[in-house]
């Protein structure tokens, strides 16, 4: 029924047994413990749980994060338009013809 993005929502009780606050147009579900031993299973396999959830997302942020990065295309084949992430600014040109840039193929418009 709810979608891995489902949250959980917990409501104020206050005082114990009482819920404060709730809204006719809204869905409620309630947690009942009947047998402290069990709940505690229920809690070390969620913490298991949640645990390797955040791991999987660390790594899923990480590859992210790689390929975002920014690098010298010259090594590509493309000339670099930014000095500060080229590793031979001055050579770019002659850097990115050697590994596969053809200047004759680019066309140049001219927009005057």
């Amino acid at each position: 029924e709810y979608g891995a993005d489902f949250e959980v929502k917990y409501e104020k009780e206050e005082p114990w047994g009482v819920f404060q606050d709730l809204e006719t147009v809204r869905k409620y579900y309630v947690w009942v413990v009947q047998d402290p031993k069990q709940q505690e299973k229920e809690r070390q396999k969620m913490k298991s749980q949640w645990e390797k959830a955040q791991a999987a997302e660390k790594v899923v942020a990480a590859q992210k994060a790689e390929e975002a990065k920014e690098g010298c295309s010259c090594v590509d084949g493309m000339p670099c338009m930014d000095p500060y992430i080229c590793l031979d600014w001055e050579n770019r040109v002659a850097v990115a013809c050697k590994h596969g840039f053809k200047p004759e193929k680019i066309k140049v418009w001219n927009l005057t």
